[in-house]
């Protein structure tokens, strides 16, 4: 089968060569100027019935192919400035796709102070599906953007915002079994699936602090496995400093074997941000100031590459599979 991970390291990355892509281990590369500006530029895509449903609102789809990118950007401490669409529309859609399509790209050009540059836009045939793909650019005012590759052993691991709310949203979404934790919870996690809330507003924290940085996409637990791969170190967390919204609070309560969901599900798009230990107090103040607060999780350590999650009772957790991977 196909395999996305091993696709971008055997075929891709012997073609990244210059600096700035930091051999395709990082989620955006970043462009140094001789002024000493860095330009940080991202892109992802986003395909009906594997990243949003079939039937998901025009409008909903636009947002979502901008925060995914956005998520990335402010990982980097870098401010979005703009970006190019790619789209790929199915023969048959409705007339009125358009305007809804540009409704939800305009809300978030005013929410995030986006311009768009340019892009192409393909009608593919019937039964193909809907694709968005978005290539974003960002600024760093003239700091530095921290790479995955910067955490030191001793460092804080923090996140932002709440963890899981999206996975378990997917699962409300599909209908599958869920806690009867009350209509409000409920809509509330499927909301959070259908549309990313990005932490935008922690650029300045994380440029001034941070000594490595990812967005959270694809699962807690594996993203920062991937981060520890990459900067050489190990990381211990506890699931019980997780932070969690008051709806993936009560299911998990309900049904504890969820917090393993919580920890791997992917769709957070919230910011990983490695501190060394004497800047964390100031980072967690910088980042309350701003209107995001964050919280720490756990700590990296020396030994091999790898995450230890400590489980709500005091053992270490096992998973099937750390975060959501594309297979064929």
């Amino acid at each position: 089968m196909f395999d996305e991970d091993d696709f971008i390291r055997r075929c891709l990355r012997p073609l990244a060569a210059v600096p700035g892509s930091a051999g395709l281990t990082d989620d955006a590369a970043v462009i140094d100027f001789p002024a000493g500006e860095s330009i940080v530029v991202t892109t992802d895509m986003i395909v009906s019935g594997v990243h949003f449903p079939r039937d998901e609102k025009p409008a909903l789809v636009a947002a979502r192919a901008l925060r995914v990118n956005v998520s990335d950007l402010v990982a980097k401490g870098a401010d979005p400035l703009g970006y190019l669409l790619q789209i790929s529309v199915p023969a048959g859609t409705g007339d009125g796709f358009g305007d809804d399509f540009a409704a939800g790209l305009s809300a978030d050009h005013t929410r995030y102070g986006l311009k768009l540059y340019g892009g192409d836009t393909a009608v593919v045939p019937e039964v193909a599906p809907l694709g968005v793909a978005v290539t974003m650019f960002g600024s760093t005012r003239g700091e530095r953007a921290p790479r995955r590759s910067g955490a030191c052993p001793g460092d804080v691991v923090f996140v932002s915002g709440d963890i899981g709310d999206a996975a378990l949203g997917l699962m409300v979404a599909r209908g599958d079994p869920f806690p009867d934790i009350g209509a409000g919870h409920l809509d509330y996690l499927e909301a959070a699936y259908r549309l990313p809330r990005p932490p935008f507003g922690l650029q300045g924290a994380i440029r001034k602090h941070a000594r490595a940085a990812m967005d959270i996409s694809d699962g807690l637990v594996g993203d920062l496995a991937r981060l520890c791969q990459t900067s050489g170190v190990s990381a211990r967390i506890r699931a019980e400093k997780v932070p969690l919204s008051a709806a993936a609070k009560a299911a998990c309560d309900s049904d504890p074997r969820l917090m393993k969901l919580v920890l791997t599900g992917g769709d957070d798009y919230q910011s990983m941000v490695i501190v060394p230990v004497d800047q964390s107090i100031s980072f967690a103040r910088d980042c309350m100031t701003s209107g995001f607060p964050v919280k720490a999780i756990g700590t990296c350590g020396d030994g091999p590459p790898e995450v230890v999650a400590i489980g709500m009772d005091g053992q270490p957790m096992s998973f099937a599979r750390t975060r959501y991977t594309h297979r064929g």
